[in-house]
């Protein structure tokens, strides 16, 4: 059992054990220099290049020369991104070519065991990254980096310490590996059901492509009554009003509009019900940022609260009960119907999509049945998804309470 005797230092109480390590005693840095060239594709003499994609996603695009000159990474090395607007994110290294925009860590002496110091400075990133320098292109302060004082127990219980958080890791990972799987098949199953249906062997040529032979093909203007927001001024944004959806609220991971952030607008609608979603309404962004936003559709789910939609969302009410409305907002998430609503956005500035492009849009209508068992299919996937996210937000609460007390010797490990 662990002595529960404390100590005052200068991180504050520590265990009495525990010593106080200053990063420029015992740590120096390389930083990378540029490649005299870097290659899309794998050439001799040739190493991959870390670049933040590679090392954050393991997704590898580019190989460097590794001549003379140039800093060579090692697995398992520590890497601190130095320059952009991420400054001060830590990394594990991967066998390759360091980035001039990246910092290598060595260690000048024998106290950190490297697994512990990873989790260590990963709990002083964001201090890091708050004191980086440069009003363009901000960098980390090698000033404040070099007095960076650090806890140092003893190597026995960093060993241990990270081999916990090592476990919480692992189990973060298998999730993301749940999460990858569960994405590709969800996109297989949307390729797939809204394109060729459930159980069909005869297809024909349509606007959008090729469909099953009983599906129709209509205009969203024929099945739907479209409306745009309302407009308000920022003295009427104001609690007591009525609960206004905003576009921040349309681009979570469900098909619905997340209700939990809603802000209020004190507007009077007795006379404008219209304005008042129902149950079943199609939103589309109307206007976005980025031209990929734009015409980006959720669905709306009856609330306790009587709920309305700002200006930059549009409101399709389904005018036939042949169509259901998480069907036709699977569809309107396709890549299919992205490419098309997305062509159709003008953009001076900011991406807008119009109730006339959206008016004319070709959409599919299979039986109803066949609707409902479509939308069921694709809920259940996103139901496996929403439970995977869920563990995951989790797991990463249980890291941040473990590394809180861990890290810090509040609690402590035999």
């Amino acid at each position: 059992m662990k002595s529960q005797i404390y100590k005052d230092t200068e991180l504050g109480r520590l265990p009495k054990e525990w010593e106080v390590a200053k990063f420029a005693d015992n740590f120096e840095y390389a930083k990378g220099k540029k490649p005299n060239e870097v290659a899309d594709e794998r050439k001799s003499n040739f190493l991959p290049y870390l670049s933040t994609e590679y090392l954050r996603e393991n997704i590898l695009t580019k190989f460097a020369d590794f001549s003379e000159g140039v800093e060579v990474v090692a697995d398992g090395e520590l890497i601190l991104l130095w320059d952009g607007s991420n400054a001060g994110e830590i990394f594990y290294g991967k066998k390759g070519v360091l980035s001039s925009t990246m910092v290598k860590i060595k260690q000048k002496t024998d106290k950190f065991q490297t697994n512990f110091l990873f989790y260590l400075l990963k709990s002083k990133q964001d201090y890091l990254q708050s004191q980086t320098k440069g009003t363009g292109i901000p960098h980390v302060s090698g000033n404040v980096l070099d007095n960076l004082l650090l806890p140092l127990p003893p190597l026995s219980e960093q060993q241990k310490i990270s081999e916990i958080l090592s476990t919480v890791d692992s189990a973060i990972q298998k999730t993301d590996e749940i999460l990858a799987k569960t994405e590709r098949l969800k996109k297989g199953a949307m390729q797939k059901l809204l394109a060729k249906g459930i159980g069909h062997k005869e297809f024909k040529d349509t606007e959008i492509g090729r469909l099953p032979k009983e599906w129709e093909v209509v205009k969203l203007g024929k099945i739907s009554e479209l409306k745009n927001g309302i407009n308000f001024s920022k003295i009427q944004k104001a609690e007591g009003g009525l609960p206004t959806i905003d576009v921040l609220n349309m681009y979570g991971n469900s098909i619905y509009a997340d209700l939990s952030s809603l802000y209020s607008v004190q507007i009077n609608l007795e006379s404008n019900s219209d304005f008042v979603l129902k149950n079943g309404d199609i939103l589309f962004v109307r206007s976005s940022m980025k031209r990929e936003g734009a015409g980006w559709a959720c669905l709306f789910k009856e609330n306790e609260k009587r709920v309305t939609f700002c200006g930059f969302i549009i409101r399709a009410r389904l005018t036939t009960n042949k169509i259901i409305p998480e069907f036709i907002t699977y569809f309107l998430r396709s890549p299919k119907a992205r490419k098309i609503i997305i062509a159709n956005a003008g953009q001076v500035g900011i991406a807008n999509i119009n109730q006339n492009a959206l008016s004319n849009l070709n959409v599919p209508l299979p039986p109803l049945p066949e609707q409902q068992k479509i939308a069921e299919i694709l809920s259940t996937i996103d139901g496996k998804l929403e439970q995977e996210r869920r563990r995951k937000e989790k797991l990463e609460r249980v890291k941040k309470g473990l590394m809180n007390e861990l890290l810090t010797g509040r609690k402590r490990v035999s």
